[in-house]
């Protein structure tokens, strides 16, 4: 008898019709997906025309690709293994000015659960700290995480109150790594105050000394948004450990702030045409 099944050589047109005809031109195991960018944040007005995104996401080795110079607004397009959670992140950069990337937080997504429709990603600033969680353990794992996604995401936007880069990070990767994860592993840090001074001994910018100086915070989602600093006035932030950044107007300048689990601050302001 015949077999009823058709021919091998049947089934490969079928499929290479059918890539033509979709646009698709990826291995059975990858997928296509457009990526839908997140608005920048009002706090970020001043120097909306110098920031791009460095698109970054797992290869199907599992080792991270990038993609430079996405525009606010573009709809870039990239190969992703189709296997649940891996992460896609936009992280800010500053074009052409010299202001280092690292504290601009990024925004992010984790496939397949922030697919649109099935052909559209969309990455939120809320999901960029889950994202970059999910990079650096999947890195470290071989992609064998072995967790929950949607119940951790859940857990992070419920006890993070609108940001989550006040989430406990190192306490919640340990149980991580492992592929472990309990709601009591996702905490808010500690904050700690940090005064900004409006008056900057000696800087190299005369703007620093102008009465309304504007600094936004590399945080998009943190809640006070744009701080005005008078003239030997101060302004004091609520600020976790680790590392944060402050942009100046237009991104020309940046200050970079350090805050050690004691609560110790290091603060040093850097010009971006100069990057001393």
């Amino acid at each position: 008898m015949k077999s009823k099944n058709p021919p091998f050589s049947l089934l490969v047109l079928l499929f290479f019709l059918y890539s033509s005809l979709t646009g698709c031109s990826c291995p059975l195991n990858e997928r296509a997906v457009h990526l839908v960018l997140p608005e920048l944040p009002d706090s970020w007005e001043s120097f909306h025309e110098v920031i791009t995104f460095r698109i970054i996401y797992p290869g199907e080795d599992g080792k991270r690709r990038t993609l430079e110079g996405v525009l606010p607004g573009d709809e870039p397009v990239v190969i992703i293994p189709k296997q649940a959670n891996y992460p896609i992140l936009a992280q800010p950069c500053f074009t052409p000015s010299n202001i280092p990337s690292g504290g601009m937080r990024p925004a992010g997504g984790l496939y397949p659960e922030a697919l649109n429709e099935q052909t559209f990603f969309r990455l939120t600033w809320a999901d960029g700290f889950l994202a970059e969680c999910m990079l650096e353990i999947g890195e470290k794992t071989g992609w064998e995480t072995g967790i929950n996604s949607s119940k951790l995401r859940r857990t992070i936007l419920d006890v993070s109150s609108g940001d989550p880069w006040y989430i406990e990070k190192r306490k919640l990767l340990r149980p991580l790594l492992y592929g472990r994860f309990y709601g009591g592993f996702v905490s808010g840090a500690s904050q700690y105050p940090v005064v900004i001074p409006g008056n900057i001994s000696g800087s190299i910018n005369e703007d620093f000394r102008e009465e309304k100086f504007e600094w936004a915070i590399g945080d998009p989602l943190f809640n006070s948004g744009v701080h005005r600093l008078q003239n030997n006035g101060i302004t004091t932030l609520l600020l976790h450990p680790g590392f944060h950044r402050l942009i100046g107007r237009g991104g020309g300048e940046w200050m970079d702030i350090y805050i050690d689990e004691e609560g110790e601050v290091a603060l040093a302001v850097y010009a971006g045409a100069t990057g001393q």
